[in-house]
């Protein structure tokens, strides 16, 4: 008998499901199912490794799960690999089970990416998931993770890990909030100025410090691209925040001919 629980570390639940929903079921019929609205993309490398499986064993034993209406609320790879070869599959129906529950189901079972989280909450409705995606869609020359974290409102007991770096998790149960104010396009369109001369601004340390020095008000992020344009060869390769500060501190100084200089580390 399957049985289905949640994270321990979330507060989320998923329908109980009834001696009746647990009843296995076959066929060979698979015009039957639907694919949900909302599920993640196909991975066309899972559905081969389940076809070879098959081939191997016969059927696959795991049974899928799908609501009323035979939506796949969760195992539509088995289902594409059981059509690409004819096979019989097993299914537990389950009544009310929908997105939400296919969202919660393959957060408790690690299966979905950042990506699919964020297109299922965007097939939901959600403002500001919308808000990123369409975001992300102009800016993927830069990764989807540090594209939500320069455009998310910074609440610390619910974002971050630390005082740094999103929490993924959050993502993943649905309680990003976009910052319309956020200066994600500003560091972009500065990086991409840049990345001929230092290819490392594009990296995620590289823009995270930059995120930080724009918080400090006596730092120019136009005055800091002329100079890293002008002196790329004071640029020292680093992937800690810490030596990336410092090495736009000295670029920025560099050459101010008795400016004041500008102190970034403690800012």
């Amino acid at each position: 008998m399957l049985n289905f629980q949640t994270n321990p570390m979330s507060a989320d639940a998923i329908p109980a499901m009834s001696q009746q929903d647990l009843q296995i079921h076959s066929t060979a019929d698979l015009s039957v199912f639907k694919i949900l609205d909302g599920n993640r993309n196909i991975n066309l490398g899972n559905v081969e490794r389940l076809i070879k499986s098959i081939q191997e064993n016969g059927f696959l034993q795991m049974p899928i799960i799908v609501n009323e209406n035979y939506e796949v609320i969760d195992g539509q790879h088995r289902l594409m690999a059981a059509k690409k070869l004819n096979s019989i599959i097993y299914y537990h129906k389950v009544n009310n089970y929908d997105l939400n529950t296919a969202i919660i189901l393959n957060r408790n079972q690690s299966n979905w990416s950042i990506a699919d989280y964020i297109r299922s909450y965007c097939d939901l409705k959600y403002k500001d998931y919308i808000k990123l995606q369409e975001f992300y869609e102009l800016n993927k020359d830069f990764g989807l993770m540090i594209s939500a974290e320069l455009t998310c409102i910074s609440h610390k007991s619910l974002m971050y890990a630390n005082s740094n770096n999103l929490n993924s998790d959050e993502i993943r149960k649905g309680q990003y909030k976009f910052d319309p104010n956020n200066k994600a396009e500003y560091i972009f369109n500065a990086a991409r100025k840049i990345k001929l001369a230092i290819p490392e601004v594009m990296s995620v340390a590289y823009l995270r410090s930059l995120n930080r020095c724009i918080k400090n008000p006596e730092f120019n992020l136009n005055q800091f691209v002329k100079k890293a344009t002008t002196f790329p060869d004071q640029h020292r390769k680093s992937n800690t925040i810490s030596v990336v500060m410092a090495n736009i501190e000295h670029i920025y100084n560099f050459r101010n001919q008795g400016k004041t200089r500008i102190i970034l580390q403690d800012k």
